[in-house]
């Protein structure tokens, strides 16, 4: 036996011993079995970890393509003729992974992954645990990950029917330099505190369903499954270019799959949470770096004769042509993909002059792709909270400008990330309480803000892995 401590490193060692055991192929020396454990336990992790409801579609995807693994900084511990050829092939063979979808290439574009479930057999390998709190008893994380990636769209010569060219991202390589070594050791510091810690969606099966389904009607165009895999806590920062000047914004935690309607249902540990956001961060950073004050509200009201119950939907609709425009770095001829602007009886021309109009002391900014370097230094101010409270053991759930804790954190997390912004900007910036718990539940009875409600936090699912994520941590301890 490789390990000696919780259920799930016992799994890992009986299945790499099974899958050393096919007669098919020799066993791995001492060099390569360490490969070996580390694409076993990624398996079962990406398959396992889904098992939260019954709903149907909960598939892990994988890359079959021997081109897919060459060496490189991103795929160190996993190689074609381990991961694949030994790995998910022994595993396959041997039952405990099924292929739902076999992976098909369209040349450089439409590629389908291999998807693939957990089976039974590797289910029930967690003796006495319920399928749906098994994601508690997996790890956070690969070690093995980058936590610094340069990501790029790629053109792929392929178009679709509205003629624009389909695009990939790619993952490349860059030169290690002192900022990516700082703030690599600075994730490292923050992913320690959130691997100590368990999140959790308070949601019934049935509204986990409901936002499972949301979220592959929006991924539905993707080479791969998106799904809520409570076993992904820990976090990456990716980058738009090697000198690390734009993007870096936090990804790689479930919890920012969850749409903003139900995030005020995260938990931490069983205890409810809270989410501040900044108010019109970009805008309010742009006119400071002109010497203004941003006037009121940046997104409202750009869009003319809109009826009451629609106002806030065409904000929303406001604020994306906005970041689009800022992010975008020649000028665009037509709206953004995901805005319908017919809804609302303007079209994009319409749309763009009257920001542009609306902003004028900023308007130089726009189609220059400045948006990528103001997510630079929005993802360094969240970098800097997460960092202060990692000292004390209390994480902080990034997701994407906004950041999400527990509760009693409130005030301080308000006052820090003000002070973020002034230290940089040398102005005050509205914080938002974006959401928070109590809920109104489906039942529709509200939530207690009583002390003792606070304090015992959430039942259900949640509270059983909680539970389980917490006498794992004990044994380790």
């Amino acid at each position: 036996m490789t390990h000696t401590h919780t259920m799930f490193e016992q799994i890992v060692d009986q299945i790499v011993e099974e899958v050393q055991a096919l007669p098919i192929r020799r066993r791995l020396g001492e060099g390569d079995l360490p490969k070996l454990i580390a694409s076993v336990t990624k398996l079962i992790r990406d398959s396992a970890g889904l098992h939260l409801t019954k709903a149907k579609n909960q598939e892990a995807s994988v890359h079959k393509g021997s081109g897919y693994y060459t060496a490189d900084r991103y795929k160190k511990a996993h190689t074609y003729r381990i991961h694949i050829n030994r790995a998910f092939s022994g595993m396959e063979k041997l039952g405990y992974l099924f292929v739902t979808k076999k992976g098909a290439s369209d040349g450089a574009a439409g590629r389908f992954l291999t998807r693939y479930v957990a089976t039974s057999k590797l289910t029930e390998m967690f003796a006495g645990i319920e399928p749906e709190i098994i994601s508690a008893l997996l790890p956070t994380h690969d070690p093995n990950a980058e936590p610094i990636r340069y990501q790029k769209k790629v053109p792929t010569g392929v178009f679709n029917k509205q003629g624009r060219e389909i695009t990939r991202k790619d993952l490349l390589d860059y030169k290690d330099n002192n900022e990516s070594a700082r703030m690599r050791q600075n994730l490292v510091v923050i992913n320690k505190v959130l691997a100590k810690n368990w999140f959790d969606l308070d949601v019934t099966p049935f509204e986990l369903e409901a936002v499972e389904a949301e979220i592959r009607e929006k991924a539905k165009n993707n080479d791969y499954h998106l799904h809520i895999n409570l076993a992904s806590r820990s976090l990456h920062r990716t980058f738009n270019n090697t000198e690390f000047t734009h993007g870096g914004r936090f990804y790689g935690g479930w919890w920012e799959l969850v749409p903003s309607k139900l995030r005020s249902r995260i938990v931490i540990n069983s205890k409810r949470t809270e989410e501040y956001d900044y108010s019109g961060l970009h805008p309010n950073m742009l006119y400071a770096m002109e010497g203004h004050t941003l006037p009121g509200d940046p997104y409202d009201g750009l869009i003319k004769d809109v009826l009451e119950d629609d106002a806030e939907e065409a904000r929303k609709v406001c604020k994306r042509a906005f970041n689009s425009m800022l992010n975008a770095s020649r000028e665009m001829k037509a709206q953004p993909t995901g805005i319908k602007l017919s809804d609302y009886n303007t079209n994009w021309a319409t749309l763009s002059a009257a920001i542009m109009e609306r902003h004028k002391p900023i308007a130089h900014y726009f189609y220059t792709g400045i948006g990528q370097k103001l997510q630079r230094i929005d993802s360094d101010m969240a970098e800097e909270v997460m960092l202060h409270f990692a000292k004390i053991g209390a994480p902080v759930l990034p997701c994407h400008d906004s950041l999400l804790m527990h509760q009693g954190y409130g005030k301080e997390l308000q006052d820090l990330m003000a002070k973020a912004f002034r230290d940089r900007f040398g102005q005050e910036i509205g914080i938002e309480l974006e959401c928070k718990m109590p809920y109104v539940p489906s039942d529709g009875e509200s939530g207690s803000m009583s002390m003792e409600s606070i304090l015992k936090g959430v039942g259900g699912a949640c509270d059983k892995r909680f539970e389980a994520f917490r006498g794992k941590v004990d044994d380790r301890e």
